[in-house]
Formats: structure tokens, sequence, C-alpha cells
């Protein structure tokens, strides 16, 4: 049974949760850089919205709400549910001071406060945008109740997405705590479950390049019909039968989902965590391998790590070496959201662009995009902070017999095994699968090849440079060591570069050539020109460089197809190569203060 007045207390408990993650995220340099860094993409985006809401909607009669437009906000809430569940099973699946709240106030107000708590979290972070877009639509069209309606959309939308994904985010975490089969396999099956979800994401938002797949299908959900509230009152035509059903079904389904997330969290609070190798019968061992298999000559590490194994292609301080690897990423599967959120969403922005595109990469962005992403994984996923990932037994690490040159190359082996097949066969299956012909898919398997081996040695290069060895709160009573901010940009630029560079040479060098002769003559003469407008005597300068173009806009396109996609492969290749021997040096090196 609930208190009395537990919905207040809910509340004043979600406030202080929420003040106590930004004063968290104040004393965390990090994160702060993070945040700056996407406040200043999201201001650039914001403006740029804001400018097209008051142009393009200065005359919005005849203008309506599409299936399209709705599913688009559909797929937003799938993401953002997904996200949330991610946290909840991962960030807050327990309480802070568990045993002194729960016998202080009912499993209902602490549930219901932290989804309060995380909701303040969203709605920080939308909230300047929703002003800022919301002043601009009503200056644009003159629909006042626009400034009622489009916060109450937002909030539904927020809430109902947070309810939904901490409900999925703790049924995640009841069923690792009662089925051993679960607890067991629990970063393989995350990690298949991420890789569907973000595949189905990523397939839905590139929809227009030709699969089969239609946007406007997940506008039949009703977390897309908000957009008919956000019109509400306007020249644009919306669908008022949907606003009645938002008005009214969205408050009835964020309390249902609440209820459902408040269940679900007192059965996780209130249950004993079963053993993983209990294997039903109520035989266990201790290593996590059944004694037939530990009979079978199987060590304590490989059944650790098991069913996952290590060949023995590589000796033995190498394959010890890659199995830890593996260990550490199975016992603490929270270090690689610090790894896939990001790319997630940097990959969904790019793909979006170049399947809403239709120049020549719009048909087949996927294979275009895919080396690149396998490729960055393979190397970031277990090498990118080498150093730091030892932990405390880093001096006993340092001080064993295994070597650098055998320390790196087992970091890099679940690379190789799993993440260089993975690329080619990838990349290989996208271009059969989007029409390419035998040199533009050869091509491109090529690329993906090159790529994902340098990767390898890349990663542990760059993280050992720029190692990180303070960790950073991941939840209720957990740290994660994740990769230095220096070592992930460097990392991603390199990578990020030298193949895109390759795969756009190769698939559309006349738009290459164009970008080049703008970066070195176009764009230079633009800011001159600019300088020139302000008193500078630079106009002479603008001139001259504005010519710098012309010869690179001369050059044969078989010329830049080559160079352009050759050049960057040998020099991802070398740099590879190098930061395989600097990583294994500064191993052999690298002294604990």
């Amino acid at each position: 049974m609930a208190e009395s007045g537990w919905l207040r207390h809910a509340l004043r408990m979600g406030v202080v949760e929420w003040r106590r993650s930004v004063r968290a995220t104040r004393a965390d340099s990090s994160k702060l850089v993070i945040y700056a860094l996407s406040a200043l993409f999201g201001l650039l985006f914001l403006v740029g919205s804001a400018a097209a809401i008051v142009f393009l909607l200065d005359d919005a009669s005849g203008l309506r709400v599409t299936d399209g437009i709705r599913g688009n906000l559909s797929l937003l809430w799938l993401f953002l549910g997904f996200m949330v569940g991610q946290r909840a099973v991962s960030l807050y699946d327990r309480v802070g001071a568990e045993a002194l709240v729960l016998t202080t106030v009912s499993t209902r107000t602490t549930a219901v406060g932290l989804l309060v708590a995380e909701t303040l979290r969203a709605v920080t972070v939308v909230a300047v945008p929703t002003l800022v877009l919301t002043g601009a639509f009503v200056y644009a069209t003159g629909a006042v109740a626009a400034v009622v309606a489009v916060p109450v959309a937002v909030g539904l939308f927020l809430a109902s997405a947070v309810a939904v994904g901490a409900a999925l985010g703790w049924t995640a975490a009841l069923l690792v705590a009662r089925v051993p089969f679960v607890a067991r396999n629990k970063t393989a099956l995350g990690t298949v479950l991420v890789l569907v979800f973000f595949g189905a994401y990523m397939a839905f938002q590139l929809a227009p390049t030709g699969l089969p797949l239609d946007i406007g299908m997940l506008g039949l959900l009703p977390p897309g019909w908000v957009v008919d509230l956000f019109v509400v009152g306007s020249p644009v035509d919306g669908s008022l039968a949907r606003v009645a059903a938002v008005l009214v079904g969205g408050p009835l389904a964020v309390a249902g989902l609440t209820a459902v997330a408040v269940r679900v969290a007192t059965a996780y609070w209130y249950t004993d965590a079963v053993d993983p190798t209990d294997d039903g019968d109520g035989a266990g061992t201790t290593d996590g391998a059944t004694p037939e298999r530990a009979g079978a000559g199987r060590d304590a590490l490989a059944s650790a790590i098991a069913p996952v194994s290590v060949p023995a292609v590589a000796a033995r301080p190498t394959r010890r070496v890659a199995q830890l690897s593996l260990l550490r990423t199975r016992r603490n599967p929270a270090r690689l959201s610090f790894l896939l959120a990001p790319l997630a969403i940097v990959g969904s922005m790019l793909l979006s662009l170049l399947g809403a595109g239709s120049g020549a990469l719009a048909p087949g962005s996927v294979p275009a995009v895919l080396p690149l992403a396998v490729a960055w994984l393979a190397g970031a996923t277990f090498s990118l902070n080498p150093l730091g990932d030892e932990g405390p037994v880093l001096p006993g690490t340092l001080l064993s017999t295994v070597g650098g040159h055998r320390f790196v190359r087992g970091l890099s082996l679940p690379g190789a095994l799993v993440g260089v097949p993975l690329a080619v066969l990838g990349t290989a299956a996208a271009a059969v699968a989007t029409g390419y012909g035998p040199v533009d898919g050869t091509g491109l398997v090529v690329l993906a090849l090159v790529l994902s081996i340098a990767a390898l040695g890349l990663a542990p290069g760059v993280g050992t440079r720029y190692p990180r060895f303070d960790a950073v709160s991941a939840g209720r009573s957990k740290e994660v060591i994740p990769p230095a901010l220096s070592a992930v940009a460097v990392y991603s630029l390199v990578v990020g570069l030298t193949g895109g560079v390759a795969a756009l040479s190769l698939l559309a060098p006349a738009l290459t050539r164009g970008l080049v002769a703008a970066l070195v003559g176009d764009l230079p003469a633009l800011v001159l020109s600019l300088l020139a407008s302000q008193g500078l005597p630079t106009a002479e300068a603008a001139a001259t460089v504005a010519g710098f173009g012309d010869p690179v806009r001369a050059l044969d396109i078989g010329l830049v197809r080559g160079v352009g996609y050759a050049g960057p492969l040998v020099l991802v290749a070398l740099l590879g190569y190098r930061g395989y021997r600097n990583a294994a040096r500064r191993f052999d090196t690298f002294r604990v203060d």
C-alpha cells in the first residue's frame, strides 16, 4: 500500500534526483565538454529550423500533416523509449540508499520518483528548442493555441516514452535477476537486441532509398499523433480526431504505463538474484562452467567467457589477453554504451542525410557507411583505452612477461576475429543487395577489409597516446572507465576521414572533385571576401585564392577516383601499423607513478 500523499513525495523525490544529476554533470568535465559540443551543433540546427519555419511557413494554407510526418515522430518516440530503457537497466535499476528509501516510502513512490526525475532530465534537454520553435511557429502562422498545445504535446510525448522505456528496462533487469539463462548470456542478448533495434531504426530511416519499408507505416502509432496537436489553430491541416485521442488517451496511457513500470520495479527490487551457473537442478559451479565442461579440459578463464571462445590462432599469452578483454566486457557491458550510443546517433543522422539526398550516394548509402561503422567498432570496442581498462591491476600487467606486442595483439584479436569478417561480408552483402557493379562492389569490400584491419592497430596506438584512468559513474554503485574524449575524437577523425574520402572518391568522384576544389579555393576566397567587406585589404588575395580550385576542377575523373580511393587506404594502413608499433612500445616503457 502506498502512503498518503505518495504523489507529492514522488514529485519531491524526482526533483531531488534531477538536481543531483545536474550537480553531477557540472562536476564532470568530460560530460560538460560533450554537452557543450552537442549544444553548439544543436544551436546551429535550432537557428536553421527557426529560420525555416518563419520563412517557409509564411503561407501555410494548403499544408497538411501526413502519415510520413507522424511516422518520423513515432520513430523518434521509439528511439527515446529504447534509450530510456537502456538507462533504466544500467543507470538507475536500483535506487540510491535503497534500504533506507524502501523502508521509508512505498515502492510506488520510489518508482514514480525515478520516472519523474528521468522526465525532468528529458525536459531539460528539449525545453529551449521547444520554446524557440514554438515561438517561431506562432510568429509564422499566428496559431496562438500552439503556446499551450505544443508544451502539452511535448510533455505527453516525453512522459509516455519514459514510462514505456522504464517498464521495458526494469523488465529486462527482472529477467536477468530471475532467469539463469538470461543472466548467463545478458551481454550477448543485449548486444543482439541493440543491433536488431538500431538495424530496424536505420532501415526505416533509409526507406527513401528503395528498401521495402514505408515510414508512413509508423504513422499509425499513437505517439506520432502529437504532431496533429502541434498544429491546432494553425493553417496547417491536421486530424481533430487524433487530437482528441491524444488529449484523452495520452494521460491514460501514461498512467497505465507508469502502473506497469511500478509493478515490474516492485518485483525486481524485492527479488533475490539467481545463480547464473544454475542449470535448473540446483547444481552450479563457481567458475561459470558446468562440471562436465570444466572436466573436459576447459580452464576457468575460458569457462568464464563461454559460450564465446578464442580459437588457438595465436600464442597462449595473446589468447589470455583476448579472453580477459572479453570477460571484462561481459561483466561490465555498460562500457559499451559509451561507444554504441554516439555511433548509433551519428550513424543514424548520417544515413538520414544520405538517404534523403538525391545524389549518387543516396541509393547505396548502406554499403558506403557500413565499412566505416564496423571498422570503427572493430578497433574501438576492446582497444581504445588499453592501459585504463586494466584498472588497478595495471602494475601487475606491466610487470608480466606478456610483452607489448602480445598485449596489443591480444586486445585486437576479438576485433580481428569478429569485426573484420563482419565488415567484409556485411559490405559485400549490402553491395550486392543495393545493385552495385563488380568494380564498385569490390572497391567497397577492399575498403572494409583495409579500414577494419588498420583500425585494429590505430585504436590501441591512439588509446595509449591518450589514456584515461579515472572512472565515471554508470549507475548505482557502478563505475566505468571509458576512453578519453581526445582518443575518441582522434580515432574517429582518422577512420572517418580516410574511409569517407575513399568511399566518396570511389562512388562519386565528380562530387569529390568539386568538394576539394571548394575547400582549396571557394571557401578561403569567401572568408577573405568577408574580411574585405569589413575594410581589410584582402580583396586581391580573395581573387587569387578563388582560382586555386580551377586546376582541381580540371583533373580527370579517373585520376580523382584512383588517387582519392587508393591514397586514403594506403595512409590509414600506414597509420594503423604505426599505431600498433607505438602502442607496443608505450606498453613496454610505461611506468605507473
